[in-house]
């Protein structure tokens, strides 16, 4: 479940139309997650709701989701979409590659953070 080309997406991901997918792509870059005046409730209403899964697994699980994003959206090594436009990859340097350094599986960090926004009131979204 989830698979894009042997890396993994939530299945959240690939609900979203192809536009949302590089909508929420171009949000979950390092440079832009880093920002202070990040905007959640912009790609909370971009990933139907579940942003904190999104931002969770595009810090925690980086490069991984990265990765998995750009494959799916046929980002190939050269930084093209598969519409013919450039695409600045993202596979860049990250603080530090949890999923491998703590051999977590991203199925199940994912799932954890759905646990976790499962509990959050959808009448409070910047809690998210």
């Amino acid at each position: 479940v989830g698979a894009e080309g042997g890396l993994f997406v939530p299945r959240e991901w690939n609900e979203l139309s192809l536009a949302r997918k590089k909508y929420v792509y171009e949000r979950l870059t390092y440079e832009r997650l880093s920002r202070w005046d990040y905007d959640v409730l912009d790609l909370a209403v971009a990933c139907g709701d579940v942003p904190l899964l999104f931002v969770g697994w595009a810090i925690l699980g980086a490069p991984h989701a990265q990765n998995a994003m750009a494959r799916s959206l046929g980002v190939g090594p050269d930084g093209e979409l598969h519409d013919g436009r450039q695409h600045k990859l993202q596979h860049r340097q990250y603080l530090c590659d949890f999923i491998t350094e703590f051999h977590i599986p991203l199925p199940t960090l994912c799932n954890f953070l759905r646990a976790i926004e499962s509990d959050h009131l959808p009448a409070n979204p910047y809690h998210n």
